[in-house]
């Protein structure tokens, strides 16, 4: 949920959602009954409004280095939403970052009534329309190198293709932003982990972990109702 200050946190109404759940689990024969808590966390994260995003911006060096992300060079247009979409589904084997390699797979996509730039508010709009897909997008902060949710989809683990995309900001003009292509997550943000090998990512909340298992594990506590997943900004 979102809190500003001229809507605070309700805490009953966190109460009664919860107790909810709880009877849903219940009811569904679980065959469970819960007898107590013990340990609740809250996650709280800062929101961060975004217009839309258009063309070509340059990878910061601090994430060009990890060969993480693929970014489209669309300088004459402002459908990067559309290429990046489409470097996920339809990878290139060289010249990742050519738009020719994706334009010819554009007629895959429903893009009817869509406005480009594609605002990150609009990106419901584009999965309603497109059943299969559905978009994790996060945001860069090169100041302290850290990432922002911007949107999750609530069928992230339903459809047959969950892409996560990154946002990135003109420094020069702090209205310009550009969606690219997150190709591997894990190598985006696993120097934030203390963990040599490959580590694994909760679109949720960006948190690390060593280990599939324990990430399942982690997913259960941290997933959200579908009304409540269907845009979370903030920053983490």
């Amino acid at each position: 949920m979102t809190v500003t200050v001229g809507d605070p946190l309700d805490l009953n109404a966190v109460v009664h959602h919860f107790a909810q759940r709880v009877d849903q689990f219940t009811r569904r024969g679980s065959g469970y009954t819960l007898e107590r808590i013990i340990q609740l966390s809250a996650t709280c994260i800062k929101f961060r409004p975004l217009g839309s995003a258009g063309s070509y911006i340059p990878t910061p060096a601090w994430i060009k280095h990890k060969r993480a992300v693929i970014n489209g060079q669309n300088k004459s247009d402002n459908r990067c939403f559309v290429w990046s979409v489409l470097a996920g589904l339809f990878p290139a084997r060289e010249h990742t970052y050519r738009r020719q390699n994706y334009a010819k797979y554009e007629t895959h996509l429903n893009l009817d009534g869509l406005e480009f730039p594609l605002a990150v508010k609009d990106i419901a709009k584009f999965e309603a329309q497109n059943p299969t897909i559905a978009i994790h997008c996060i945001a860069a902060d090169s100041k302290d190198k850290s990432f922002s949710i911007l949107y999750l989809s609530p069928r992230v683990h339903q459809r047959d293709h969950a892409l996560t995309l990154l946002l990135l900001d003109d420094e020069r003009h702090s209205k310009n932003h550009h969606y690219v292509f997150v190709k591997n997550l894990s190598s985006l943000i696993a120097d934030r982990s203390k963990y040599g090998h490959r580590s694994h990512v909760c679109l949720s909340c960006l948190q690390v972990f060593s280990s599939e298992r324990v990430l399942k594990n982690h997913e259960r506590c941290c997933s959200l109702s579908t009304a409540d997943r269907i845009s979370r900004p903030g920053t983490t």
